[in-house]
């Protein structure tokens, strides 16, 4: 929603930003191409049966609400008219690896299990995704398994259904998709048990069926940045100032992912990471597409990360 001073100018989508970011625009790049003028909205007279009516007729997912002078008085969500839809995809949980650019935290408690905010990094994990409508959970696990497994059980406490795969040997971040002895019907979720994210899973899951995907990665938009003021120089003379100029920008893979169920037979009971696989996907024919994310994304992969997010 585009409202300078309350004043309803239009609207962007999640998708809209998405595709922007795929055709080369940065979160930073101007929004006025992206923006739908005259958007559908509904006024400050309507009831909230109307207002259902009205976006299920359109199909929207959300609505601003306006006055007779078109200023933003409120902002409405679908799902504020139907319950959340609990979805029946497997989400499966990576939490087997050592932690080890963690330790010495790592060296009695697996990295899953680090706390941030007096819980750990799993259980936020956990009650996100059952907080958006998904119940069955299969969590990998080697380092410190028991941990894992004494601490959730069978997730009942926790709202969902939690079953795990125990690697006798480390797998890597796909290996032990191999493991799994029944295998689901629908695409699955896979989230590395170290990353915390405000992604809409379900929407990532309709976007990979929308796009009739085999395999579909989250990737975030990465730029490094020089810290300091650059000085632009001709001879003695300067010639222009830069302010903490971009030097590299890179799309990087998010952790999380959507997989076809037939894609598993690809795999054989042996160590393979996650790009590994998708190589192997890819070369087979299959389609393998990102879904680009703006959402807040943050890894645990070392002392700086976790510090920070404890910090925050």
């Amino acid at each position: 929603m585009v409202a300078p001073n309350k004043t309803l100018i239009g609207t962007i989508t999640d998708g809209d930003i998405r595709r922007a970011l795929l055709r080369g625009l940065t979160l930073k790049s101007s929004i006025n191409t992206l923006i739908k003028k005259n958007p559908f909205v509904v006024t400050s007279q309507m009831d909230r049966k109307t207002m259902k009516y009205f976006m299920k007729s359109k199909s929207l997912l959300q609505a601003p609400q306006v006055d007779e002078k078109f200023k933003v008085v409120g902002f409405h969500l679908w799902k504020e008219f139907n319950l959340l839809k609990t979805r029946n995809n497997v989400v499966i949980i990576m939490a087997g690896g050592f932690g080890k650019r963690l330790r010495p935290y790592t060296l009695k408690c697996p990295k899953p299990m680090l706390t941030i905010a007096g819980s750990p990094i799993l259980k936020h994990i956990i009650k996100n995704v059952s907080n958006q409508g998904f119940k069955k959970i299969l969590i990998t696990t080697h380092y410190l398994g028991n941990t894992i497994r004494d601490y959730f059980k069978n997730g009942k406490n926790f709202g969902v259904e939690i079953d795990y795969i125990n690697e006798n040997k480390p797998m890597g971040t796909a290996g032990s998709l191999s493991l799994i002895k029944k295998i689901p019907n629908d695409p699955f979720l896979i989230i590395n048990g170290d990353v915390l994210t405000d992604i809409d899973f379900g929407e990532l899951i309709d976007y990979h069926d929308k796009h009739a995907s085999d395999a579909t990665m989250a990737v975030k938009f990465f730029e490094l940045k020089n810290p300091y003021g650059v000085v632009h120089t001709k001879g003695n003379k300067i010639v222009n100032f830069e302010e903490k100029p971009i030097l590299k920008s890179s799309i990087i893979n998010a952790g999380v992912y959507v997989i076809n169920p037939k894609t598993i037979k690809l795999l054989k009971r042996k160590k393979i990471d996650m790009p590994d696989f998708f190589k192997i996907i890819k070369k087979k024919k299959k389609k393998t597409i990102v879904f680009p994310i703006h959402e807040t994304w943050s890894e645990i992969g070392n002392y700086r990360d976790y510090d920070s997010i404890k910090k925050n």
